[in-house]
């Protein structure tokens, strides 16, 4: 336990030296086998935005630990780029859905084609947490696909981890989409 908790304070103290030199250090702690620091290094590889980590980062979307693989999503979705976009889709399908929900949430920060058809998509998994998350984002694109699916989803009567409706959560996305148009439009 001793080695886990050293392994986690050289995390921290990596975050914080300059990225090219943090890199080489932060992409061998993705081997330890303390998945903390697995969870902590894509997380710094993240926050870093080397290119350099995708397939690295692409790799533990198939570790044995649920949360490693929900910050390697978010870490992918912080550098972006047409193949993260693509690995979206596998996450998406994970087993967990706090991978699933991550999924939704890096690609909501993505820019590129797809993303929104990758969020519909969502509004139809079987977790109402994914559910409710994709909702929340769509209503963020604010575009007429967007409109017309959590119109469908805005009497879903499910519950998700925090107890909130899922078409509650649509129908605050709606508002959101009606309130940039009308601020898009300057009414």
């Amino acid at each position: 336990r001793e080695d886990q908790g050293l392994h986690q304070d050289v995390v921290i103290a990596l975050r914080k030296i300059r990225p090219e030199r943090a890199l080489l250090a932060l992409l061998g702690l993705l081997r330890s086998k303390d998945p903390v620091v697995r969870e902590e290094a894509a997380a710094a590889l993240g926050e870093i935005g080397d290119r350099q980590a995708v397939r690295r980062l692409r790799d533990l979307l198939d570790d044995d630990n649920a949360d490693v693989r929900q910050e390697a999503v978010l870490a992918l979705g912080k550098l972006g780029g047409r193949e993260v976009l693509d690995l979206f889709e596998r996450a998406l399908s994970d087993s967990d859905p706090s991978v699933r929900v991550a999924a939704c949430s890096a690609l909501a920060h993505s820019v590129g084609d797809g993303a929104e058809a990758k969020l519909v998509r969502a509004l139809y998994d079987d977790s109402p947490g994914v559910r409710a998350e994709a909702a929340w984002l769509l209503g963020d694109l604010g575009s007429e696909a967007a409109q017309q699916h959590l119109e469908i989803w805005s009497n879903d009567p499910s519950r998700d981890a925090f107890g909130d409706r899922v078409g509650a959560v649509a129908r605050r996305a709606l508002n959101r989409i009606a309130f940039l148009r009308r601020g898009r439009s300057g009414s």
